[in-house]
């Protein structure tokens, strides 16, 4: 695991780890609001409320649609609020903010889809940690507690 790596170092790992595909970020100063929702309308709603709750970030990425992830900053690190779950069916649908000691898959292929992570806009090679809106543990347990009554 490198905490920060420079561009030659992330070229190397395409001969030095052929089996590893995916680039993951690690959480802690960025902070991920994870809307792990299958239901399009739901899942839309709940990106609302954190864009009220949390602010409007410029850093959305979609693996499974219509799952997407938020990404914020945090001045204080804090570890990991999890939201609710809701089963409908088979389908899992979960609410949570990942945060320190959690990592967050930036590029590469999604497990169930073989497709390519996708960020809408801009990705987190284009935006400065700075340019992100700054959250606080407070406010990422009010989205998950909001967002879990959502769900229900």
């Amino acid at each position: 695991i490198y905490k920060s790596a420079d561009e030659a170092t992330i070229r190397s790992w395409k001969i030095k780890l052929p089996g590893c595909r995916n680039t993951g970020m690690l959480t802690g100063e960025v902070v991920g609001a994870d809307i792990d929702v299958l239901d399009e309308q739901l899942a839309c709603d709940i990106e609302r409320l954190a864009y009220e709750t949390l602010g409007r970030s410029p850093l959305k990425r979609i693996g499974l649609p219509p799952k997407r992830a938020l990404l914020y900053r945090s001045i204080e690190p804090f570890r990991k609020v999890n939201g609710g779950e809701l089963y409908i069916g088979e389908q899992k649908h979960k609410i949570e903010v990942l945060a320190q000691g959690q990592q967050i898959v930036a590029f590469g292929l999604h497990p169930d889809t073989h497709l390519p992570y996708e960020w809408t806009g801009q990705t987190p090679c284009d935006v400065p940690l700075d340019q992100l809106p700054i959250v606080t543990e407070a406010q990422c347990r009010e989205f998950a507690f909001k967002s879990t009554d959502m769900l229900r």
